[in-house]
Parts: C-alpha cells; structure tokens; sequence
C-alpha cells in the first residue's frame, strides 16, 4: 500500500494564535514612605511606573482609608504616578494606602501597603488689630472663596457693615451700611449659592427681628420677608442640613417679657418656612450652637432664662442630635468643658471643633474640645495660641477654622478685632 499526502493541511493564521497576556510588572511606592508621622492633610502620593510585558498601556487605581486593607477608591484609571489628596484628611490618623496597576485585558498588580500618620491640629495668631473695628455677637462665614464679616455690636452701636477678606489678614469694607438693619445676635448660612440672613436684636429699642435677607455676593442684599412665620429672636441657631435651612431656639422680647424659645423651622427655599418642633425634645434655650456631622445634626449647650426673673439662669451640657431635623434623641454623654454658652461650633475634616465661651461664673474660655462623633470630646492641649473668647464668631474657610472678633474679658465686656486660626 502505497503512502499518500494528506490533502487536508492544517493552516494557521494570526487570528486563530492565542496570544498570553501577562499582568504588569511590579512596583514600588514611593511616598508617601511607609510608617511616616506628621504627615500633611493634604499629601501627594507617588509609586513607581509598572511596565507591562505585553506594552499595553497602563493606568493606575488606587486607595485609601484608615483599615489595613485599604478599600476606599480615592483615584481610577489615572496615567500618571502621582496623585494629591485634596480633599484634606482628619487630624492625627492613620491611614493605609496602596495602588493597583491594570493593563485594559484583566491583568492588574497591586503593590503592597504602606501606611502614614498625619499631623496634630496647630493654631497661630493670624491679626492681632485686623481693619475692622472691635466688635461682637457678629456673623463670620466663608463664601465664594472669601471670608465675610457681617454686623455685631461694639461699645455703642449695633452694626451692619461688610467686610471680606481673602486671607483673613487683609480686610475689605465692601459696605459702610447694608441693606438690612444694624443688629447683633443673627445668623447666617449660605444655602443654594446664596448667603441667607435670618434674624437678631436691635439693641436700641430691644427690637427682636424675625426677617429674611439674602445675597448672592455677599454684598447686595435683597429682602425676602420682613415677617417669617417663626417668632421673633436673637441667640439662636441655624444650619444648613438635608438640603434645608434650619433656625432652632432663641429668646424673644415682647415688651417687658422675654422668653426662650424651644421650636424647630425648616425651609426648603427660605421663603416657605414650616414648624417641625419635636414633642418633649430639648428645652427651650438661647446661645446654642448647631453643627452637621455623619449625616447627623447636633444641638448643643445653651441657657435658658427664667420667664420671669432673667437673671434666673439654667445651663446645658446636654448633647442632642437628629437624623432627619424632626426627631431628636438625647445622648448619655453631657459636655465636658467648663463653658458652654457663647461658644463656637465647626465641623472641620470630619471632626466637631468646640472653642471657646462662657461658664455659669462668667469666665470666658481659651479652651478647644474636639470630637469624631459629636458626643465625646477630648481637650486639644497642644495648640500654640488660643485666647479667651466668648460671643464667639467662627467659620470654616479654606480647610482651616477661623475665629473673628468676640468678647476677650468679662464683666467689662471688652471686646477684640483679633483673627486667628486653627488648622
């Protein structure tokens, strides 16, 4: 039998080839190093470039977060080997942070784990004598990259002058008089882009306020009601949460009586305003302090003067907080610090910053508490300047905490044009 060729050859092509793909080579972080302290809240990542044996290109995800095992995505798909974290970081934490390297066809490389430490909160004096005049019960608040101080009271007259400042050094009089009357004891919160007014006292004539005002640049202010529904006030609080203003408590003056107040009104536009006073919450009380934190709101500290002798005076170390603005809940925990009334009150890189006030004997404070979750606090005994202030007016502007102005003795009631900062 004789041998014959197989007429039926096997033929290859480039499209029937299975190439391998090979995931990228591996790399090294380079900083921040491993194990590093006193880290900057706002660092700079940078690893080694992986190459890829297949030259596919490469892009990079990495992570982040305060567990061993780093699992919070802070960047994706990213070109370049550096990477700056700024959406600052909590004070003295340890994070944990590691990249993954990815070709496009399934191959990646993670690099190992580094962790770092980062720095204590610091303070330092910013003005001693800033360009405005000694004042206090006035309103700061950061906005459209400035800091604003608006209104107070000085050693005669109730104020409603503007001032902005992009550093916190240098002050600008953007209005001698605005819009509004002069008063002390408002409040004022930025919501929809705009900055809202709401309330506080005429001293001249002990008018209590219940109005509406709003700008847009912080300077021309338009009136949106002269009457709100709530009752008038001055010594209350408001914040911006779920998407809604919220004014909390005060204290009115009707004729020769004064009273505080305990209810609870929300807006959604700060034009329509509803009542959603909680039954048997808080009591009633005047120089609280509001804050957001964990999607949470806390209500803290405050008096509450007898409705018929004022000198009558109850003080609050208790601690509330909502989920939703309508139902309260108490906590087991009361305020540590010796002050807790005219205080200040900020939510700084996810933690609550308590500074300042006024005690039941009248000694104002030069201490600052901080906490993580509103209920236990802890004396920030390291910080390099701190002063005694009450009526305190403070507000976060560019990832730092800066506090303007206030009472710096008592009963004398001198008050101060000093700014300075804690960081």
């Amino acid at each position: 039998m004789a041998c014959t060729e197989d007429s039926n050859k096997l033929e290859l092509t480039t499209d029937d080839i299975i190439t391998q793909n090979d995931p990228p080579a591996g790399f090294s972080l380079l900083q921040v190093e491993d194990k590093t302290m006193n880290v900057s809240l706002d660092p700079t990542l940078t690893w080694e470039e992986s190459t890829d044996p297949n030259m596919d290109t490469i892009l990079y995800d990495g992570y982040l977060s305060d567990n061993p095992n780093p699992n919070e995505l802070i960047f994706q798909s990213l070109s370049s080997t550096n990477f700056r974290i700024d959406s600052h970081l909590s004070h003295r934490q340890k994070y944990y942070w590691n990249v993954v390297a990815k070709d496009g066809n399934g191959g990646e490389t993670n690099s190992t784990t580094f962790s770092f430490t980062t720095r204590d909160v610091r303070s330092s004096l910013v003005n001693e004598n800033a360009d405005f005049s000694e004042r206090d019960f006035s309103e700061v608040i950061g906005f459209k990259n400035k800091l604003w101080l608006i209104g107070g009271w000085d050693y005669a007259n109730g104020l409603n002058d503007i001032w902005s400042s992009v550093d916190g050094d240098s002050w600008v009089l953007e209005k001698v008089n605005a819009e509004f009357s002069a008063r002390l004891s408002h409040e004022i919160v930025e919501f929809n882009n705009q900055l809202w007014l709401i309330g506080g006292f005429i001293r001249t004539g002990n008018q209590v306020l219940n109005d509406v005002w709003r700008s847009s640049d912080g300077i021309n202010w338009n009136l949106v009601t002269s009457n709100a529904p709530f009752p008038p006030r001055l010594g209350h609080c408001a914040v911006v949460f779920k998407n809604k203003i919220f004014v909390i408590g005060g204290r009115n003056i009707d004729g020769p009586s004064s009273f505080n107040l305990g209810d609870v009104w929300s807006s959604q536009d700060g034009i329509s305003w509803e009542n959603v006073t909680p039954q048997n919450a808080f009591a009633a009380r005047e120089v609280l302090q509001l804050a957001v934190l964990n999607d949470k709101m806390f209500l803290m500290g405050g008096i509450s003067r007898d409705a018929n002798d004022f000198n009558t005076v109850n003080h609050w170390r208790d601690i509330w907080f909502t989920n939703d603005g309508i139902n309260w809940e108490v906590s087991n925990k009361q305020l540590p610090m010796f002050a807790h009334k005219d205080f200040g009150l900020n939510n700084l890189n996810g933690r609550l910053w308590f500074i300042g006030g006024n005690s039941e004997d009248f000694i104002l404070s030069d201490e600052v508490w901080s906490s993580l979750d509103g209920e236990d606090w802890i004396k920030e005994e390291m910080l390099e300047v701190t002063y005694p202030t009450g009526s305190v007016s403070s507000a976060v502007f560019s990832n730092k905490i800066w506090i303007i102005a206030g009472s710096t003795s008592y009963p004398s009631l001198q008050k101060s044009n000093r700014v300075w900062l804690i960081e």
